[in-house]
Parts: C-alpha cells; structure tokens; sequence
C-alpha cells in the first residue's frame, strides 16, 4: 500500500509541474486579443480594396454568380429553377411548399425560395461591381477578368428583371 502511495504521489507532482509547464506561457499573452475577431463571416471593405487580394475577389466573383444562377445546395435553386418552375419549364415533383408555390403561381411575399434567390443575385451583382473596380485599378493583365465580372454583373441585373 505505501508503494503505491508514492507511486501515486510522484505521478500527481509530475501532472502538476506539466501542467504549470504548459499553462505558463499562456499567462504571458492576453488570450481575449489573440481569439478576438470582428467579423467572422463579413469580408471587411479592406480587404476588397488590396490589389494583393485580386485572385480572391475575382474568384469569389465566379462563385457567388454561380451561386445565384445555378443554386449551391437542394434547398438553394437558383435561378434556373425559380424561372423554369414558375414558366412552367420544369415540373414541380418535390414537397418544398415555397417551390409548390411558385409552380401553382400562388407566390406570397414571405415565400422562402424567391428571398433566397433574390439575396444570392443581390449578392452576385455587389461582388461583380466590387471586383469590376479593383480589378481596373490593378492594372491592364486583369483585363479579361474585368470584361467578365461586367458582363456577370449586367446578366444579374436581367436576372433580377426576370
């Protein structure tokens, strides 16, 4: 029995002075500024406005007009659907009651589906104007690109007519 004790003694001092070990160098920074972020899901205008950022914004440009014309998800259409359900384009074989809605033309304001479709070709059409600036202040070789986001932005504009 008291083999075991010191046994169990010297292991509880081990775990202490390993323990201190570690935790002291956290004592020395302040962890609250180190885990702080502002905004965790908001892209903050500077990083819009670095030209070190052109390959994202651009990029970022690509998949939130993707987003809005073809949808992400099953529960996130897209363009394509909303148009093609209410044109009667498509057929409506789900039980979504937003996208029943849409196909029986009985749409109220509060239906799901057209917020989300608008919401993503809002989002589309800021991302392309945003990058459309950043990518003419970075100079002539981002061209090609700025002609692109302009055009994807003036098809979100006839979307959100449609």
């Amino acid at each position: 029995m008291r083999r075991y004790m010191r046994f169990l003694d010297a292991r509880s001092v081990r775990s202490a002075v390993l323990a201190a070990a570690m935790l002291l160098p956290l004592t020395a920074c302040d962890i609250d500024k180190l885990l702080h972020v502002d905004d965790v899901d908001v892209v903050s205008a500077p990083v819009f406005d670095d030209p070190d950022n052109l390959e994202a914004v651009y990029g970022g440009t690509l998949y939130e007009f993707a987003r809005a014309y073809a949808g992400e998800w099953n529960d996130e259409g897209g363009q394509i659907l909303q148009s093609g359900m209410f044109a009667d384009e498509l057929y409506n074989s789900d039980n979504f009651t937003d996208r029943q809605q849409i196909d029986q033309r009985s749409v109220p304001e509060v239906n799901g589906a057209n917020f989300t479709s608008y919401t993503f070709l809002q989002r589309a059409r800021n991302h392309a104007e945003i990058a459309a600036g950043l990518l003419e202040a970075g100079g002539g070789e981002w061209s090609a690109e700025r002609s692109e986001v302009l055009s994807l932005g003036g098809v979100t504009y006839l979307l959100v007519g449609e």
